[in-house]
């Protein structure tokens, strides 16, 4: 028959600070007022809870920004392959 299961003093240790850890860390938090729930999955890359309130005619302006720009780098583009093309045909 074997024997009765015995678990080392590392084994105990680590097993409380598995349970004790998680537990003083949401109470210090809660302590200072803010919730160690949310932290704790924010750690382990939980969705984050901020909402952004965006208009719609924020992001259009936003766009039409970034549209002109990338407008603006397409005409250069074209144009320096332009110049490319002219300087291969001589």
């Amino acid at each position: 028959m074997a024997g009765k299961f015995k678990i080392t003093g590392i084994g105990r240790l680590f097993i409380f600070l598995l349970l004790f850890a998680p537990i003083a860390y949401i109470g210090a938090n809660f302590i200072n007022g803010e919730n160690g729930f949310d932290k704790i999955k924010n750690i382990f890359g939980g969705p984050d809870k901020m909402e952004t309130n965006v208009s719609d005619a924020d992001l259009n302006t936003r766009n039409e920004g970034i549209i002109k720009d990338l407008r603006k780098e397409n005409a250069q583009l074209k144009r320096k392959v332009r110049d490319l093309e002219a300087e291969l045909g001589r």
